[in-house]
């Protein structure tokens, strides 16, 4: 008798132990996270700001893009390389395409005043992201810029946001903001090129709408199939009649071969090893965008992060809509999750909820919290 229940005493004295040395860790690591992410935090909440306000502003004003970040002080620019994309995370392709792509844009155009963008796209990708596998815009943008410092580029960047899923719109968007672009490339991958003639993005039909393609230049790398200069003359006969007439007439479509380690990277694959083990090391990473990761602990699953960029998604889209100034809605924001983060029992209601694409609970935290600040 004595003995069994020493050895149950002795279960639990280590089970009671377990649970604190697992709530010590957790603490500490709330810890650390919290002063990394408090970094960052204020520049993720205006970037998403920035970015939903985009896509409310497109019901009434059409294409647009905004600057977040740039890097070119009082130089003067006439011609835009241009990439648009998830980002989520950028690459070692991203960075290798770009530079390919700008070392062949210096041949053609070696007098030319250019400047790079890169563009976070909203509308296939941030209108109803999943944030068990995305991560929030600002913290792609933070990943970018440290893209961008891998290696002296020597013209001005710009990282932006745009609204505008088809290529004509952002061209719109782009000459809209930029008043006096002589000339806009484009740099993209083969599978978004061939997306440019399937007709079932237009309401016009396709001999109509390539004009309006085709005023600006493109930039195509190589991808899987696609890795020659002889495999993309052969791609371009694959294409109708009429693409392959203007293709030819207007000479304004160059090919990049990547190198075979780039053509296969997939930003998807990238997030999954990375749900799965924050610890991989991954070759198509640069070492700065991994620490980076790590130490937010992004696609990890992790529930303080989750949590966190829900919170910040949820009240900035409330804040938005009720007209409430961006300052504001940075200090409600801010001062909710510091109060917040470390509650299990709000954690799992809110994780719970998003599950079931509610957030009834955020919602009106954020009504109340509205009407104390009033």
């Amino acid at each position: 008798m004595f003995g069994c229940i020493s050895e149950r005493n002795t279960r639990r004295f280590l089970q009671g132990n377990r649970e604190r040395s697992y709530d010590l860790l957790l603490g500490f690591f709330i810890f650390t996270w919290r002063i990394f992410m408090e970094e960052y935090l204020k520049s993720a909440i205006r970037i998403e700001w920035v970015a939903q306000k985009l896509i409310l502003d497109f019901q009434k004003q059409g294409p647009l893009i905004n600057i977040i970040r740039d890097f070119y002080g009082t130089k003067i620019f006439d011609n835009l390389l241009v990439i648009q994309g998830s980002f989520d995370p950028p690459l070692l392709s991203h960075f290798e395409l770009i530079c390919e792509s700008l070392s062949l844009h210096q041949k053609q155009y070696p007098h030319a005043k250019t400047a790079l963008l890169i563009l976070l796209s909203l509308s296939h990708v941030e209108k109803g992201t999943d944030l068990f596998i995305h991560s929030l815009l600002g913290l792609r943008v933070e990943m970018l810029e440290s893209l961008l410092s891998l290696k002296s580029l020597n013209l001005p960047w710009m990282i932006g946001i745009s609204n505008s899923g088809r290529y004509i719109d952002l061209t719109e968007a782009i000459n809209k903001y930029f008043r006096n672009m002589n000339n806009i490339t484009y740099i993209m991958g083969i599978d978004v090129f061939d997306k440019l003639f399937q007709g079932i993005y237009y309401s016009k039909t396709l001999s109509e709408i390539l004009p309006a393609i085709f005023q600006t230049n493109y930039i195509v790398a190589g991808r899987e199939d696609v890795v020659s200069n002889e495999d993309f003359r052969s791609y371009l006969q694959s294409l109708s009649h009429e693409s392959q007439k203007v293709i030819r007439e207007t000479k304004k479509v160059s090919f990049v071969p990547l190198e075979k380690k780039y053509q296969f990277e997939s930003a998807t694959k990238v997030r999954n090893q990375l749900s799965l083990d924050q610890s991989v090391k991954i070759p198509s990473l640069p070492p700065q965008i991994l620490d980076f990761i790590q130490n937010a602990k992004l696609y990890s699953k992790n529930q303080s992060i989750l949590v966190t960029q829900m919170i910040i998604q949820i009240f900035v889209g409330i804040m938005l809509e009720r007209g409430v100034d961006l300052n504001k809605c940075i200090q409600i924001t801010q001062k909710f999750i510091k109060n917040n983060i470390t509650n299990k029992n709000i954690a799992t209601r809110i994780l719970n909820e998003y599950r079931e694409k509610k957030h009834l609970f955020l919602e009106k935290r954020c009504y109340e919290l509205l009407m104390e600040h009033t």
